[in-house]
């Protein structure tokens, strides 16, 4: 018995660490970029250095968690746990991956950015460019942030956004302005992400007229994602 717990703990253990490393790698990959004109050679560079360190940060990240499952596995399967420790190990490992994919409340340091629309113009040029909101969140997965959410709506990688009579829909339920996204993670960091020179929120000021606001702060809290995350095409692939 003790002998396939352990076993089962180490395929669900090794499944669920497989299945959050596809999910950041769509997460870093899927979103769509816009092109920042008037762009300098230098400030490029900058921008792709900052980006960079960003995605290594990430990497690093997700070799050590890739270690510390195998040593988990490694620990179960050489271990004489009792039943009772094995699910106690799978119920904590389980919290922690659900928290990752959203499936979990979240906080911790990070920032606040409110897009501050006067005109309403410029919500109407927004929505119907949400590509624009798309980049903020793309520049700040670069940057390593550990989660995102734009009102009341996380920001997972099957987040899907619309423009729809009017209104902006995310993960099919309609947002209303304010809009204001936050974003777990080192607030020096995701902060710079934005505001570098010709970025995005230049752009969206000096192209749009949309101006913004960035609070750095200790605790920034998410929602977690209610919607049940469906593959109709994705299976499991065991050795």
């Amino acid at each position: 018995m003790k002998s396939f717990l352990k076993t089962r703990l180490s395929k669900i253990l090794f499944f669920v660490f497989s299945f959050i490393i596809g999910v950041t790698l769509v997460m870093q990959f899927k979103l769509v970029e816009t092109m920042n004109n008037g762009q300098s050679i230098s400030d490029k560079a900058a921008h792709l250095q900052l980006e960079l360190t960003g995605i290594k940060e990430r990497k690093e990240k997700l070799e050590k968690e890739i270690k510390d499952v195998e040593s988990k596995i490694a620990e179960i399967n050489s271990s004489e746990l009792e039943s009772n420790t094995l699910q106690e190990t799978l119920k904590n490992e389980m919290e922690k991956y659900e928290l990752q994919i959203g499936y979990r409340k979240a906080e911790g340091e990070g920032i606040e950015l409110e897009l501050l629309m006067q005109d309403p113009q410029a919500y109407e040029v927004l929505i119907n460019n949400y590509d624009l909101i798309l980049s903020i969140i793309n520049k700040l997965n670069a940057a390593g942030a550990e989660g995102i959410a734009i009102n009341d709506e996380r920001i997972v990688a099957v987040t899907d956004f619309k423009y729809d009579q009017g209104n902006l829909h995310v993960n099919s339920n309609p947002i209303k302005p304010p809009f204001i996204l936050r974003a777990i993670g080192n607030p020096d960091t995701l902060e710079a992400s934005l505001n570098i020179r010709y970025g995005i929120l230049w752009e969206l000021k000096n192209n749009f007229g949309i101006s913004s606001r960035i609070e750095k702060r200790k605790t920034v809290e998410l929602p977690m994602y209610v919607k049940e995350i469906v593959y109709k095409f994705a299976e499991v692939v065991e050795d």
